[in-house]
């Protein structure tokens, strides 16, 4: 398995509340992708950005999602272009599972 996590700058004069409400209802965020096993929001308030951590089964399902066409559409909605890492992930433990 994969993690693809990304991260784009948020307006620095955006409450907080109007940039959550975007990145929940944004729908590149939510898109429905071959492959995709799982989708994390994220929010950093201290650095002013926020994201997604995707769970993939290899890395060529995210590679084939998450294309410069998406990228593009992905700075055009929320202003800043999005750091992409992609990391193995080995393992995926669900802590209620332990």
């Amino acid at each position: 398995m994969f993690t693809e996590i990304v991260l784009f700058d948020l307006p620095p004069d955006e409450p907080r509340c109007q940039a959550l409400a975007r990145v929940r209802n944004n729908p590149l965020m939510w898109r429905s992708a071959p492959g995709l096993l799982h989708i994390q929001l994220l929010i950093d308030d201290a650095a002013g950005c926020a994201g997604g951590a995707y769970l993939w089964p290899d890395s060529a399902a995210a590679a084939r999602v998450h294309d410069d066409a998406w990228r593009a559409e992905l700075a055009a909605s929320f202003g800043s272009a999005p750091r992409v890492k992609v990391v193995e992930s080995p393992a995926f433990i669900d802590a209620e599972a332990i």
